[in-house]
């Protein structure tokens, strides 16, 4: 994978947006695997969401029955910065 594109390491931890992109043209990489490697390559705060965590989410009390997953499949969490 990185052989044929070996910008991606920096692609990905860069912003957002622009790491999302990167990513879309990977093959057999899915929306959920994409918000993974995001989450744990490249560490960006994504919670990806899939169908079994949104049943075990809402049986948790979380969201309301029924509801639809979040329309790109995952949750960004509003963290703080880090300090420097």
């Amino acid at each position: 994978m990185f052989r044929r594109a070996p910008e991606l390491p920096a692609l990905i931890k860069g912003p957002l947006p622009g790491a999302r992109r990167a990513l879309k043209g990977l093959p057999q990489m899915g929306e959920g695997d994409q918000h993974r490697m995001l989450l744990f390559a490249a560490e960006h705060p994504v919670l990806p969401v899939d169908a079994p965590l949104s049943r075990v989410a809402q049986r948790l009390g979380y969201g309301k029955a029924g509801a639809k997953l979040p329309e790109d499949g995952a949750i960004e969490f509003a963290t703080p910065s880090p300090m420097s």
